[in-house]
């Protein structure tokens, strides 16, 4: 079976900002380009997998976006490329419209919808931990992870996305420099 690549799409609005991460595959027509280097040059449309919100007051909701152009994101810094995964649990829009939703198509996005997004009421001035303290980049790894434990990606997506996670203080009100 044909495999489709897998990034992780990191965004930040500013330094002293924790960095957004989604998860982005790919349309089918990009296949075989190295849509990591390129996405600023050419249409790079794909599906987007996050989940977005705010930790005190909504929380956190999953979002999943088809036919997303990384080309207008001025947020996206980087795509990182973390792995393939079989074609078979990718969804491939029919046409080239915009949709945002959370509505899972596909496999990959029912496991998205699995992984309970951060909740509301957190301490927005403590440190992230993973457990009282979660965030976009904590949701991502436990995605990752069942991902992983699913056998859906190699376990290298993990250690490739976890080498890009913000220190737990960055982006927390009263520390700086990550410390």
């Amino acid at each position: 079976m044909s495999s489709r690549s897998v990034y992780l799409a990191k965004y930040r609005h500013t330094a002293s900002q924790r960095t957004h991460f989604a998860i982005f595959i790919p349309n089918l027509s990009l296949e075989g380009r190295h849509v990591g280097s390129d996405f600023r040059s050419m249409s790079t449309q794909g599906t987007i997998i996050n989940v977005v919100g705010e930790p005190l007051l909504a929380g956190y909701t999953l979002e999943i976006e088809r036919n997303y152009e990384c080309k207008e994101q001025r947020d996206l810094r980087e795509l990182v490329f973390l792995g393939f995964i079989e074609a078979g649990n990718v969804f491939e829009p029919e046409n080239t419209d915009h949709v945002n939703g959370d509505k899972p198509r596909c496999t990959i996005e029912e496991e998205a919808a699995r992984v309970r997004p951060p909740p509301r009421g957190q301490d927005v001035r403590a440190p992230i931990d993973g457990v009282n303290t979660k965030r976009c980049q904590e949701w991502t790894m436990e995605f990752l992870t069942r991902l992983v434990e699913k056998d859906l990606i190699h376990p290298d997506a993990v250690d490739i996305a976890q080498a890009h996670r913000d220190a737990p203080t960055h982006g927390i009100f009263g520390y700086k420099d990550g410390k």
